[in-house]
């Protein structure tokens, strides 16, 4: 179960990090990450995540949609939700310092998340 050790350790990672917190979606197994209380990202299995990116980011980065995943098939090529697969440990690391850069560039200095 190497890839379920990787996604262990991108879960303990990720709750690391400031203001992030990887949690259940509500009473679901559906297992989610959010940011100052508000999903930005879930995890399909145990080697794939979903996040929630903006264009603009995904052009920077130079992101392309994920082939050959069976999670939704007929999603926009154009969708700001983008799935990432990692099964390797390179793999996460590079992940985790996307996940990293899209917190710093698109949700930090806004209103993601905060409750009023």
């Amino acid at each position: 179960m190497k890839n379920l050790k990787l996604k262990n350790q991108l879960e303990a990672d990720l709750r690391k990090l400031p203001d992030v917190e990887v949690d259940l979606w509500k009473d679901s197994d559906l297992l989610c990450v959010f940011y100052r209380g508000r999903e930005f990202a879930h995890f399909h299995d145990h080697e794939e995540i979903d996040i929630r990116l903006s264009q603009q980011f995904i052009k920077k980065e130079g992101l392309t949609p994920l082939e050959n995943s069976p999670y939704h098939p007929n999603r926009s090529q154009k969708s700001r939700w983008m799935q990432m697969r990692f099964t390797t440990e390179q793999e996460r690391v590079d992940l985790l310092s996307l996940i990293e850069r899209l917190i710093e560039d698109v949700y930090q200095n806004t209103d993601w998340g905060t409750k009023s």
